[in-house]
Order: C-alpha cells, then structure tokens, then sequence
C-alpha cells in the first residue's frame, strides 16, 4: 500500500442517511478528499483497482455526481 491514500469514509443509505460505523477505504482514484461523494468497491472487487495482491477491504472507485431513488411516491436525490 506504499503511496496509497486512506480515507475516512461513512457509508450512507439511498436517502443520505448515515449507516453504520465510519470505515478506512484505500482512494483507488487519487483524488478523493473530505465532502466528496463517492462510489466504494468491497471484498475482491476492492483490491481490483490497486491490483490483485493488495490487502484492502474496502477502496474508492469513482465519484458519484448524483444518485436519485425512487420508492414508491418519494424520490430523493443527493448531489455533493
């Protein structure tokens, strides 16, 4: 992980909610910082962006420009 940023990340439900407890996340992209909005990759499929071999858990892949849920009569949307 020589070079690899780690950030402090909470996870959020569809309508913005906090859930659960913050977690560290390896920042895949570079340039993930505090206030950003941004898409997590778990288990393998977390080691995949920084190679195989790397013992990581949980790491940012992309950021999230707009997420938008329907259910039922309610939408809710989240921008950064």
């Amino acid at each position: 992980l020589t070079g690899v940023k780690l950030l402090v990340v909470q996870l959020l439900s569809e309508r913005g909610a906090r859930r659960g407890d913050p977690q560290v996340a390896a920042d895949a992209i570079g340039s993930a910082g505090p206030g950003d909005l941004v898409f997590c990759a778990t288990k393998k499929e977390a080691a995949v962006p920084l190679g195989e071999l790397t013992p990581v858990d949980l790491s940012i892949v992309a950021f999230v420009d707009e997420v938008t849920s329907t259910n039922g009569a309610t939408t809710t949307s989240l921008k950064p």
